[in-house]
């Protein structure tokens, strides 16, 4: 299967896609949906959309320090298995979600 992570530019359409893959989870754990909390975090993430075989299925979101890239997972998302394919370690799970981090090279 061909994965590829394309910069996400449509906020609806992710919105939308990431609603609809995340309900299952979000229903375990009696969250409710934010969308003025997800269009806040929009602005403030790298956002990308996420293809299989040249088909959309779902959106990944990154925020950064000086030399790590991280993200956060739901401990049953199958999802985990390709970020640890693409590099990402597991690092702290608290309530069932899971921080990931790939460390990000230098270029010294």
């Amino acid at each position: 299967m061909d994965i590829q992570f394309k910069r996400a530019s449509e906020l609806k359409y992710a919105e939308s896609l990431t609603q609809s893959n995340m309900a299952s989870y979000y229903l375990a754990r009696n969250i409710v949906w934010d969308s003025s909390l997800f269009i806040k975090n929009w602005a403030l993430l790298d956002n990308f959309e996420i293809f299989a075989d040249n088909h959309r299925v779902g959106i990944v979101r990154f925020s950064y320090n000086e030399s790590t890239t991280f993200l956060r997972v739901f401990s049953e998302n199958p999802a985990i298995k390709l970020y640890k394919e693409k590099g990402f370690t597991q690092t702290v799970e608290v309530n069932g979600l899971i921080e990931m981090e790939f460390t990000l090279s230098s270029n010294t």
